[in-house]
């Protein structure tokens, strides 16, 4: 399991892989009171990979980028388009290049 959070004005994100390996990434309102998270399955877009054990989340502009390293030490990506309050999170995972080194 893993998880990371990246806070953005009154928006936070935050990517989870949960104890089945299921990729998701969702978003809230922090202001004025925390809001409730609304998720998005990463898992389901092509190419998601099965065995991933780490999560990172960053964000420019109104592209969230979606990182995770498998377990046999590969990084892949996606990116959700942020139209104002919402999560759009349809493109493929690809992998990284170069890959780091082993």
């Amino acid at each position: 399991m893993s998880i990371d959070s990246y806070n953005r004005g009154s928006q936070q994100y935050t990517g989870v892989i949960d104890d089945e390996g299921d990729i998701s990434v969702g978003m809230r309102t922090l202001q004025p009171d925390p809001g409730s998270y609304t998720w998005s399955n990463l898992s389901d877009n092509a190419n998601a990979p099965d065995n991933a054990c780490d999560i990172t989340v960053s964000e420019q502009g109104n592209t969230l980028n979606v990182q995770v390293i498998t377990t046999t030490g590969t990084v892949v990506e996606t990116f959700c388009n942020v139209p104002g309050n919402e999560l759009e999170c349809t493109a493929p995972w690809t992998a990284v290049t170069p890959q780091p080194p082993a």
